[in-house]
């Protein structure tokens, strides 16, 4: 996975990376989905390009209690 055409976001494996480290730390399906949105990424594209992490979701409850707010993406500079 080199992160072409897969959300804005992705432009490098350094980005698919990061993105698949929140992915992989995702407490609730909500939580994940928050991820998704802040690197604009589908959930088509999402189960497409990482059917590893996306099967892995599916297995999380609805949302927790300790849901976090929506990400502000990881901090720049």
């Amino acid at each position: 996975m080199d992160g072409q055409g897969c959300g804005d976001h992705l432009n490098s494996s350094r980005e698919v990376n990061g993105f698949e480290l929140w992915i992989s730390v995702a407490k609730s399906k909500a939580d994940a989905a928050n991820i998704r949105e802040w690197y604009d990424l589908s959930e088509a594209d999402f189960v497409t390009n990482f059917p590893h992490l996306a099967k892995g979701i599916q297995e999380l409850p609805d949302n927790t209690d300790d849901d976090p707010p929506p990400l502000s993406g990881p901090s720049e500079g």
